[in-house]
């Protein structure tokens, strides 16, 4: 699922900035869960500013103990 701030889509990032983020929350989260897994994608102006961007990947995966 992809959760994105409609005024960050005339932005341009680097190639492959967020595959390792996504892909470390697959393979370490997703993969090991039974059934299927959940991933979101949030991109939205970091809290109290308009200049910087944060990006949030969450999955309801295992888990860390």
């Amino acid at each position: 699922e992809f959760k994105i701030n409609d005024d960050l889509l005339n932005y341009k990032m680097l190639k492959l900035t967020l595959q390792p983020l996504v892909e470390n929350a697959i393979y370490h989260g997703i993969k090991n869960k039974r059934g299927r897994g959940h991933l979101t994608i949030i991109a939205d102006y970091a809290e109290g500013s308009i200049e910087k961007m944060q990006f949030t990947v969450i999955d309801d995966g295992a888990g860390l103990e």
